[in-house]
């Protein structure tokens, strides 16, 4: 699952969004929301092995209290952030499945130009 975060994280860089991975092999979701609480990352990124190998989706899920979580193709993950982190509300039609399975990763949620 490394190779699959680190195209996630290259599409979110090339949408301008500072994101990163936690430098942990398997991460839990609970680490993983710590870790992101403790940060104040606004959002997450959770890549679930088996949506992934089925449609190269992610899950896009907004901790503040807007309470969004919207599963999102690869391609416009970077896009739909963008337009959530501006005010937009994201982006895209979402669908696709999801789970709380191994294979999480999180993303900080935030543009560049903000840090």
């Amino acid at each position: 699952m490394v190779q699959v975060r680190m195209v996630v994280l290259k599409v979110l860089w090339n949408h301008g969004i500072a994101a990163e991975t936690m430098l942990v092999h398997s991460p839990n979701l609970h680490d993983q929301f710590s870790y992101a609480q403790e940060r104040n990352i606004p959002y997450l990124v959770i890549i679930n092995k088996e949506v992934w190998e089925a449609n190269q989706m992610v899950r896009v899920k907004c901790l503040g209290s807007k309470g969004v979580e919207e599963d999102v193709a690869v391609v416009e993950v970077g896009r739909w952030l963008s337009g959530a982190i501006s005010g937009g509300g994201g982006g895209g039609d979402g669908g696709g499945g999801g789970g709380e399975e191994q294979g999480r990763e999180s993303r900080r949620g935030r543009r560049r130009e903000e840090r």
